[in-house]
């Protein structure tokens, strides 16, 4: 009980953090792309500090979400066939200005045959970014590090980090996997970090089907692996291949945006009216009912907060609404668990987006949800993909159960 209760507290602490940070570096995304007005080369500078230093707070906070999710028993991946090759290659570029800044030689040797392993995508990238960023950050400056796959005996692929750093001593052996705990030496404690890194790794190697272990000695680094089963290649879109989606632009269509959060209404009708959406806001139940009697809606985009209690009477208007036959109806929620989202489908709700939002994701789900080729009832920030082909699936989104099905595919 006290475990379930100590997840929980994480998981709710971690969901009330997320929103607040998210209008943060969604504002300073705004003022970047120039939205706001010409910004200075100063004030780009300044505001690119701020964004890092935002992405890295989100990061930590995203570990302890993840953990709790992991704890709680909720997890379930979305196994997909992964070329090793290209996804090292992919993560090299990630963390390769991360590694320019303390001067480390940081390599990628690629093997001389296709491998193939059967991973969750957002899983096996999390665990080799936390990998990649734990050599970098323990490795003095004028390091190295090395990344490169190789198949071993029974028809195994195992992935290896290595790096020159500081290394581990035996006696801390046994902390690297452990939650909450830091390895006490005078370098590791000067790095900032919440200790759940490498414990939420080992677990996500876990759920995965894969095995992860290390060797290290102090002052001569570190070397860790995965270790996953082998599949056959099969067709493959390569990475490089992949071209980033462009964010679709709107034809004049009207959306209502329920949004009690003043600072977050303001951003996401700027950002949705320089994609070309005319938009209407209400704060509250009254607002948002005075308006669906005057005005006719392509999407109606509601944020959890400001219907929690008066949900279902605003879903059943909003369906009364439309003249063109169902309106398309966009959920936005800090709650990330089943049991929320379930909730919402049951509603009626058509798709959730899980804070932090993300406004490119924001306007790529409006445009298919207007358009009616969305697939899937959830989409977790952290999941979003914008190289990932999206395909219609009418089909999903007629019946609850299929909804549900995919629900515990896509959360994570």
């Amino acid at each position: 009980e006290s475990i379930k209760a100590k997840t929980g507290f994480l998981a709710n602490l971690s969901h009330e953090l997320r929103g607040p940070l998210g209008i943060m570096m969604n504002a300073v995304e705004l003022v970047l792309d120039g939205l706001c007005g010409t910004v200075s080369e100063d004030q780009r500078e300044t505001l690119e500090m701020v964004r890092g230093n935002g992405e890295h707070l989100m990061d930590l906070i995203n570990d302890v979400l993840d953990y709790a999710k992991i704890e709680s028993g909720r997890v379930v991946p979305q196994k997909t066939e992964i070329l090793v090759n290209d996804l090292l290659k992919d993560m090299v570029g990630v963390v390769r200005a991360q590694a320019e800044s303390k001067s480390h030689e940081l390599s990628f040797r690629s093997s001389d045959e296709a491998l193939a392993i059967s991973c969750d995508k957002r899983h096996i990238r999390q665990k080799l970014i936390n990998l990649l960023t734990n050599a970098i950050k323990y490795t003095p400056e004028g390091g190295k590090i090395q990344i490169w796959a190789e198949r071993t005996a029974r028809h195994k692929i195992k992935i290896n980090v290595q790096d020159s750093g500081i290394g581990i001593e035996q006696s801390s052996r046994h902390k690297v996997f452990s939650a909450f705990e830091r390895i006490e030496n005078t370098y590791a404690l000067s790095q900032v970090g919440t200790g759940l890194g490498m414990p939420l790794t080992k677990k996500l190697a876990e759920v995965n089907g894969a095995i992860i272990d290390f060797s290290s000695n102090p002052g001569q680094g570190s070397h860790f692996w995965l270790i996953f089963p082998a599949i056959e290649v099969g067709a493959q879109i390569r990475m490089e291949d992949r071209k980033e989606l462009p964010i679709p632009l709107a034809k004049g269509e009207m959306l209502l945006l329920i949004e009690k959060d003043e600072g977050e209404r303001k951003m996401i009708m700027r950002y949705l009216t320089h994609l070309g959406y005319k938009i209407l806001s209400a704060g509250s139940r009254i607002e948002a009912m005075e308006l669906l009697r005057n005005n006719k809606f392509d999407l109606a985009i509601l944020d959890n907060s400001a219907t929690e209690d008066n949900s279902d009477n605003i879903v059943s208007a909003l369906r009364q609404d439309s003249e063109k036959g169902r309106l398309p109806i966009l959920m936005i929620t800090s709650r990330a668990f089943v049991f929320d989202i379930e909730k919402y489908l049951r509603m009626g709700i058509d798709r959730c987006l899980v804070k932090p939002l993300q406004l490119k994701q924001l306007g790529i789900t409006c445009r298919e949800l207007i358009d009616g080729t969305y697939t899937g009832a959830v989409i977790d920030s952290s999941d979003l993909d914008l190289h990932e082909t999206r395909k219609q699936d009418k089909a999903s989104a007629s019946s609850t159960r299929t909804r549900l099905m995919e629900l515990d595919d896509l959360l994570h």
